[in-house]
């Protein structure tokens, strides 16, 4: 079993956020624009719960089993697990966020086939920082023509995009699953 480095390192990662405590609610000012406050919703990585609890974001899977165990000192209703295979039944949430995580991820093709399952119809994933989220669209063939829009920035270099894209009945990488839901903020 591979070692999990979150778990010796969960009072480090918590002292980063006092430290940077400026740096820190500006990220919280820019994710509370887009978190759905009418929708149950799930933290894909949660780590400790640091942002779940100031986002009012109940849910939450982590593989760190120390991380989690400040996540229920929160409050947190967590699970310890992985992205790729999250232990929730289809269409359980109105939305699932991944805030710093998807570039910790081993597959995150996988997981974002994992998020979109959990979903209500009509729900969002929400990714903030990471790189890979996007890759699988272009490379399935499937996609028609997506709509996009960007809102004007939330806070100084940074900025909001929401978007939908449509995949064909055909998409093999998402079981033709109709429109996928996107709010991705841009550090």
């Amino acid at each position: 079993m591979k070692r999990n480095p979150f778990d010796t390192l969960a009072s480090e990662y918590e002292a980063w956020f006092v430290q940077n405590k400026a740096l820190f609610q500006s990220e919280l000012l820019a994710l509370k624009q887009v978190i759905p406050a009418d929708r149950k919703g799930v933290e894909i990585g949660i780590g400790t719960g640091i942002f779940a609890e100031q986002l009012g974001i109940r849910f939450g899977i982590d593989p760190s089993e120390t991380m989690l165990e400040y996540a229920r000192e929160r409050g947190r209703d967590v699970v310890n697990g992985v992205a790729e295979n999250l232990p929730y039944p289809d269409a359980s949430f109105g939305f699932a966020v991944f805030i710093t995580s998807i570039c910790f991820v081993d597959d995150p093709e996988k997981a974002m086939m994992e998020a979109f399952r959990i979903l209500k119809p009509e729900g969002y994933v929400i990714p903030k920082g990471g790189r890979a989220y996007s890759s699988s669209f272009t490379k399935c063939g499937c996609i028609n023509p997506a709509t996009a829009f960007a809102a004007s920035p939330v806070l100084p270099e940074s900025s909001v995009a929401c978007f939908s894209i449509t995949c064909n009945s055909s998409c093999s990488a998402f079981n033709g699953c109709g429109i996928l839901n996107f709010i991705i903020i841009i550090f």
